[in-house]
């Protein structure tokens, strides 16, 4: 993870979160330390927890890596991509050895034999339309409303495909809203690009998850999205295949415990 990563695929942040897969679904090689098979394992890594996490939790996972850093001394290092690409780097033998995603997912990965162990039920996310600034917050859902919000601005959500897992028309389109907002629907590539038009003011509002809204201060959730709109978002952690950390057993643990007093604050609902 040292050196100049701007020359490849992955995005890598101060906080040591990076993409696994870029916009192109180029493999990022500033992560390859990390993307090993396991005959090519290094020593080094046993001292590291790798984890897998769907894009939306990349804020969380930065805070709470740097949590458990500072209290057990361990670096955690996360990469994000969508449930279908990290299930494809597990099923090579990529390096990782904690595993968080949706439901459905983890079924297929324990299906695939790519994973350890029963998958530990972690958190729940939401939808949400985000706006900049201060305004109105947490709003309950009305298309007209919708429409009045964005004024003459547009809604930047995303399209359906298999980088994402919110198929942003569908969802507008369940929600009777599609007409009330003809020419004003921007596509994104998923949530978090969503987001990035948000901020470069090229959106009104977005189409997002809660946890990328709750830890960006420049950020508000102005409008929530009905729960029965969609499928629960609910993540589950567990061991990969490939995990070859020292601490991996104490991360988890550390997951369902101490880490759950800090979640609600980070935009998701921690399930029993």
């Amino acid at each position: 993870m040292d050196g100049n990563p701007s020359s490849f695929g992955s995005k890598i942040v101060a906080d040591g979160t990076a993409s696994l897969i870029g916009r192109r679904g180029v493999i990022g090689a500033a992560g390859a330390l990390t993307l090993l098979p396991a005959v090519a394992r290094a020593e080094w890594l046993r001292d590291e927890i790798v984890v897998y996490a769907d894009p939306a939790l990349r804020p969380v996972m930065a805070a709470l890596g740097a949590q458990f850093r500072a209290a057990r001394g361990v670096r955690v290092r996360t990469f994000c991509a969508a449930p279908s690409q990290m299930l494809g780097l597990l099923a090579h033998g990529t390096q990782d050895d904690v595993l968080i995603t949706q439901t459905a997912p983890m079924r297929e990965a324990a299906q695939r034999g790519l994973i350890s162990g029963a998958p530990r039920t972690l958190w729940r996310n939401r939808l949400v339309f985000a706006a900049r600034g201060n305004g109105p917050r947490d709003a309950t859902f009305d298309a007209r409303s919708l429409a009045a919000a964005l004024g003459g601005g547009r809604l930047a959500l995303p399209d359906a495909s298999d980088a994402c897992t919110i198929d942003g028309p569908a969802l507008m389109a369940k929600l009777n809203a599609t007409d009330k907002l003809s020419g004003r629907l921007l596509g994104a590539a998923d949530t978090e690009d969503a987001v990035a038009t948000l901020q470069r003011g090229e959106a009104t509002l977005a189409l997002c998850h809660a946890s990328e809204v709750v830890t960006d201060a420049g950020l508000r959730i102005a409008m929530r999205v009905p729960d029965d709109a969609y499928d629960p978002i609910e993540y589950t952690a567990a061991l990969s295949h490939a995990a070859w950390s020292r601490y991996q057993d104490p991360f988890m643990a550390w997951l369902g415990g101490d880490a759950a007093r800090a979640v609600p604050t980070l935009g998701l609902e921690v399930l029993a």
